[in-house]
């Protein structure tokens, strides 16, 4: 079964090949995470989240705390999403680094419960949880989750364009290596492209467009895409085109 991200990127892409002859998608095994089916064949598709990242003094990007929130916000969907009426969505802030994450999930759990169980349209409230300013804000419905998250992170570089290309080579790195394990071809035409959600909310997909144009590495993907948490999505153009550059 897809993952409510997952399923946010399926349902873009589809949207996005619409007009460009029409599109389907199932599960893949895994990976790949999806087999996208277009009119010129099926394609292995990998997806991942794009999260704000964190610098060392020397500014090389390092593991960053927002994983730990990401998936706590993942975590509370999955929970309360199916019990929220349709006509809402919550979005849920949280600043990282959380001090101790076993009592903030704890505490955030409860205090979700409770606002889902009275969500009011339009209802906003803060909150301190182990030293981590939440904030709660109930709205009208969007695509994808029905719950759903935004993080700002204390130990960050402020300089957006760059946060945003680290995130991104990140991603693409760290997925080249994982599908370079795996045998190419396992149901699809050998094609294998890279879908990404974009959950660091300080950065746009045109923020994310430059930052590929300054970007020149190899890497096994024939298509980069960015999807926007409103199911906006955008190819991304590199230096270099990674799909015969291994």
């Amino acid at each position: 079964m897809l993952r409510s991200d997952e399923k946010l990127v399926a349902d873009s892409l589809v949207g996005y090949f619409r007009d460009k002859g029409g599109a389907s998608y199932s599960e893949g095994d895994d990976p790949p995470d999806l087999l996208f089916t277009t009119t010129h064949g099926t394609v292995a598709v990998e997806v991942s989240q794009l999260l704000q990242p964190v610098f060392d003094a020397s500014g090389r990007s390092v593991r960053t705390y927002n994983e730990t929130a990401a998936r706590v916000i993942n975590d509370l969907d999955r929970e309360f999403g199916p019990l929220l009426d349709d006509s809402l969505c919550i979005t849920v802030g949280v600043s990282v680094p959380v001090r101790n994450v076993a009592k903030f999930k704890k505490e955030i759990r409860s205090w979700i419960g409770a606002v889902v169980e009275n969500a009011v349209l339009g209802h906003r409230e803060d909150k301190e949880i182990q030293n981590s300013a939440v904030r709660v804000a109930v709205r009208p419905p969007r695509r994808g989750k029905k719950i759903v998250g935004y993080i700002w992170n204390t130990k960050t570089d402020p300089n957006i364009g760059m946060s945003a290309s680290a995130a991104l080579r990140e991603r693409i790195v760290e997925k080249h290596k994982i599908w370079t394990k795996h045998q190419r071809g396992d149901g699809t035409d050998s094609l294998i492209w890279l879908a990404l959600l974009n959950d660091y909310w300080l950065a746009d997909l045109d923020t994310y467009s430059l930052a590929a144009q300054q970007i020149e590495f190899h890497h096994c993907f024939d298509k980069i895409f960015v999807v926007s948490q409103e199911g906006e999505v955008r190819e991304l153009g590199f230096q270099t085109d990674g799909s015969n550059s291994q």
